[in-house]
Formats: C-alpha cells, structure tokens, sequence
C-alpha cells in the first residue's frame, strides 16, 4: 500500500507539470499568434497601399490613351465629313 501511495503521489506531481506544461504552450501559442496576426495585418495594409497606387496610375495611363484615342477619331471622322461635303479631302 505504501508503494502504490507513492505512485499515486507521484502520478500526481507528474500530472501537475504536465499540466502546467500545457499551459504554457498554449500561452506560448497565443502570443505567436497574436504576432503573425499582427504581421499578416501589416503585410495587407502595406500591400492595399501598393496596389492602390498601382490602379491609380493605371487609370491615369488609360485616360490619357482613351483621351488620343477619342482625339484621333474625331479627327477621323473631321477628314470623313469633309470628304463626304464634296469638298477635297
């Protein structure tokens, strides 16, 4: 009885480390979370900034093509009434 006491004692303190083991893991776990989370937040903001930097300067490139495109067809179709007036092209 005197042994089996002992193991139960000890199981117990063994169950007690174990315990607070895990414990410490999860909190361990947690704050490496809350840094990845973190990082991963920052890495999306820094990545919108970009991208919208980038769809800017991406309009305003595509205005000013749409802009002399629409200049040369009106200069087009200048030249086309022109010629349908009868007048010498």
């Amino acid at each position: 009885m005197t042994r089996l006491s002992g193991e139960i004692v000890a199981l117990h303190g063994k169950r007690a480390a174990l315990m607070a083991d895990l414990a410490r893991g999860s909190k361990d776990l947690s704050v490496s979370m809350a840094g990845f989370c973190s990082r991963l937040g920052d890495a999306r903001c820094a990545m919108a900034k970009q991208t919208k930097s980038e769809r800017a300067a991406f309009l305003k490139n595509l205005k000013s093509e749409v802009s002399a495109l629409r200049r040369e067809v009106a200069m087009d179709l200048g030249e086309v009434r022109l010629c349908w007036s009868g007048r010498p092209c």
